[in-house]
């Protein structure tokens, strides 16, 4: 898309108009994003009372009084509710100290804020990286230039679509950390250049949260040696710094901690759409799920690491990008609702993708991909209490579509990735 245009047509009246649309979108968009924070600020806390948070902050309450994050009396040691136990990393517990320092009224709204803000990046950089346009960002005038209606129209429905999915809803009512380490990822990963060294955001992902370790795997496939060092030592370096506050705790999440699932909650709870989730739920497995599970999780590999390597030669950053999400997604033990952010991601990649090619293939992805995105059918079938284990065929089906829709992505990107790149319109 052009940029730059000369004197004459930067005053025509088709490029005034063009700017004026630009402008009209931007303003809706965030307007749409606006809606998010001030909704959920007005919304949230009688719903589910952003109850993550709270565990957040009796992380951090433990952290300033000295108190063991994996202790039998955490809880109610920390008054952490419902009795939930803290379960992830320590440096995860030293960086929410802030969030025990401050009232929690405050730490609510502040968590809200910064939820609708890494939405909002996360969107601006799955649009931009999709349209390969980066000289949008380098200036306001860049920013206003002209477009088409076809694409200020997808714009303003991704925008409303990725708001109202079901992963961002969970991040936003619950008050996770989703929506952040997403953008953090893709804030390292998608732009052409950064002012950092690139991984850093990585690694210190990988410290708050295991799962964002499958991006460092993604600097490994794509052979970004160099960023792949930053989000070792990173890592480390993070790892290092929880130890350093919390020793014992550290040791103990090293050598057990972080290998017990169950720590997490059941496997067969119906939210838990990862193919170990699919695989629980269904009872005939019981004896073999397991291996049944090993044998999925490397098949799952081998098709996304297939997917990644393909698109990023043909240049598709953002394919590769959610190939490698895909991963962590389908082969993590656990993947609730509010793990699936990437999700209306990619149904944010294929509409914008279809304003700028016009595939026919990508607007089918992009409308099924966003339904499924603002549904969640799991939540409406009988569940807890191992009830998912007598779902019928057609439940589980319905139940796991989510997990589904990740494989089929996979494929798409994988057999898509040996066509030519078509040409972006202008």
């Amino acid at each position: 898309m052009q940029i730059i245009e000369d004197s004459a047509t930067q005053s025509s009246p088709e490029t005034r108009a063009g700017r004026r649309l630009t402008l009209v979108t931007l303003a809706v968009v965030a307007a749409v994003f606006a809606w998010l924070f001030v909704g959920y600020l007005l919304w949230a806390r009688s719903y589910t009372d952003l109850i993550d948070l709270l565990v957040y902050r009796a992380g951090g309450h433990a952290v300033l009084h000295g108190h063991s994050i994996y202790a039998a009396d955490f809880a109610a040691a920390n008054q952490s509710p419902n009795g939930l136990s803290f379960t992830y990393p320590p440096f995860a517990a030293v960086v929410f100290v802030p969030l025990a320092i401050v009232p929690v009224g405050v730490a609510k709204t502040l968590m809200l804020l910064f939820n609708t803000s890494a939405a909002l990046l996360l969107f601006t950089l799955i649009v931009v990286a999709t349209q390969g346009n980066w000289d949008r960002l380098r200036s306001r005038r860049a920013l206003a230039a002209p477009i088409s209606v076809k694409t200020a129209t997808v714009l303003v429905i991704a925008a409303i679509v990725f708001t109202l999915s079901v992963p961002v809803e969970h991040n936003m009512t619950y008050g996770q950390v989703n929506l952040l380490l997403a953008a953090a990822v893709a804030l390292d990963i998608l732009p052409p250049r950064v002012p950092w060294p690139r991984g850093l955001l990585v690694g210190i992902a990988v410290a708050i949260k295991l799962t964002p370790a499958v991006f460092v795997g993604y600097f490994l496939v794509t052979r970004a040696w160099r960023p792949l060092v930053v989000s070792v030592v990173t890592t480390v370096l993070a790892v290092l710094v929880g130890w350093l506050v919390l020793p014992a705790d550290t040791v103990r999440y090293l050598t057990s901690t972080a290998f017990d699932p169950a720590r997490i909650g059941g496997l067969a709870y119906s939210s838990n759409q990862s193919v170990r989730g699919i695989l629980e739920r269904l009872p005939k497995l019981d004896s073999v799920h397991g291996a049944v599970w090993m044998v999925a999780t490397v098949l799952v590999l081998a098709l996304a690491v297939t997917a990644i390597e393909v698109n990023r030669r043909r240049g598709d950053t953002v394919a590769a990008l959610l190939s490698a999400a895909f991963i962590g997604l389908l082969c993590s033990p656990v993947s609730w609702g509010h793990h699936w952010v990437w999700l209306p991601a990619a149904a944010v990649y294929f509409l914008v993708r279809w304003a700028a090619v016009g595939a026919a293939s990508d607007v089918v992805a992009g409308v099924l991909v966003a339904g499924i995105s603002l549904w969640a059918p799991w939540a409406h079938l009988p569940n807890s209490d191992d009830r998912e284990r007598l779902w019928s065929a057609g439940q589980h089906l319905l139940g796991s579509v989510w997990g589904m829709t990740a494989l089929v992505l996979l494929v798409l990107f994988a057999v898509r990735a040996r066509k030519p790149v078509p040409e972006m319109k202008a």
